[in-house]
């Protein structure tokens, strides 16, 4: 063989090693393209400023241009309609219990049924408030007048070496295009997990288990109601806060399969943790922050920004490390110095030019926490 054909040979392999690597990196690196879902966005009315800040005594909701404290208000959350579920605090002899109810900013009243005996606000209430209730599914609509209740499957399905099998769910349910999904899990002895997966529960009330072993651990809905978005650990079994990489994938609301893999930015590693996710249209947006080792409330986590996905790729968010931002509309949006302790930190609403502050904080010291309404990205309309 000459050394000319001996070096195009040596060439073709080279390129034949490094295009093999092109395309296993790119493989592992997220090259999938964002999922289109069908779900229809759902209506949001949003009149900029919206937030419910911790103030003492209780909660500033600001909203429809009306600024209302609601006292022994401890917990919040907006709803695409403009009112917001609070969390308000009973305090009896011998005990303290909270109730939610659902506030009106701009007459300043509550309305609907009150809900009592609940730990959790719901997760990304677009459509429906879902919370848990043992094995019980509670679905109330976002007036709180109409509630519809699912008995979810008891009866492990796992087999194991002849101890007590027990099946329970995790209290984070959320709802996309009327259909809810919420994580469970099957231990024997209250030790060893034998399944996990995710219950798919339709707008009749039937259920199936879906994504059984995809070791999802935690379940989002885009701020306008149209996409399942997912944290996937990447090895090993969910266990929520682990130090371990995670990922972010969609699921197809209408079969509960993967049906985007989206991956970690580059630079990522496994002490990132997620915060926040949205989508809009065919970008998805995900907030990393650093794990707070400490444990005290006053931790300052190091912030490595929001990151958005497109096309294929990763790019971060110019300054996003150091300022969170909620969208509200195309030109009004709420922002924080996220690399500051949040118990002291303010909120801004930014609108035409204009830099206006709002009261109180998101974090109280005793734990209180407020909301903001919005999303990551600017809404498309």
């Amino acid at each position: 063989m000459s050394r000319s054909k001996g070096f195009v040979s040596a060439l073709v392999v080279v390129v034949t090693i490094a295009l093999a690597f092109v395309l296993y990196t790119r493989s592992n690196d997220d090259g999938t393209a964002v999922f289109k879902t069908t779900v229809p966005a759902v209506p949001v009315t949003v009149t900029p400023p919206e937030a419910a800040t911790v103030v003492p005594g209780g909660m500033q909701v600001t909203g429809a241009g009306q600024t209302r404290v609601v006292p022994d208000a401890v917990f919040a959350r907006w709803l695409p309609t403009g009112r917001v579920l609070l969390a308000i605090e009973r305090k009896e002899p011998g005990y303290v219990g909270q109730v939610y109810r659902l506030y009106d900013p701009v007459y300043g009243t509550f309305s609907g049924a009150p809900i009592g005996d609940q730990l959790n606000l719901p997760k990304d209430p677009t459509t429906d408030l879902a919370f848990l209730d043992g094995r019980r599914l509670l679905r109330w609509d976002l007036e709180l007048t109409d509630r519809e209740v699912v008995r979810l499957p008891g009866k492990p399905r796992a087999k194991g070496s002849g101890g007590d099998i027990e099946r329970s769910y995790a209290a984070d349910p959320v709802t996309v295009g009327g259909v809810t999904f919420l994580r469970f899990s099957e231990v024997e002895n209250e030790e060893k997990t034998l399944a996990y997966g995710v219950t798919r529960v339709v707008a009749d009330g039937s259920t199936s288990d879906v994504l059984r072993g995809q070791r999802i651990t935690r379940l989002r809905v885009s701020a306008d109601g149209r996409s399942l978005l997912a944290v996937q650990q990447h090895k090993g079994e969910p266990c929520g806060g682990c130090v371990v990489r995670q990922d972010v994938v969609e699921i197809d609301p209408a079969n509960g399969k993967i049906a985007g893999t989206y991956g970690a930015p580059p630079g990522y590693t496994k002490a990132w943790r997620i915060t926040r996710l949205d989508k809009v249209g065919r970008t998805v947006a995900v907030r990393y922050e650093g794990i707070c080792v400490t444990g005290d409330a006053e931790c300052i986590p190091k912030q490595f920004g929001t990151w958005t996905y497109r096309d294929g790729s990763w790019s971060k968010v110019a300054g996003s490390e150091r300022t969170e931002t909620w969208w509200q509309g195309r030109k009004d949006r709420i922002v924080r110095r996220a690399d500051r302790n949040v118990l002291r930190e303010p909120l801004y609403w930014l609108h035409g030019g204009q830099r206006a502050p709002l009261a109180g904080t998101l974090t109280g010291a005793d734990g209180n926490t407020g909301d903001v309404a919005g999303g990551l990205l600017r809404p498309a309309a």
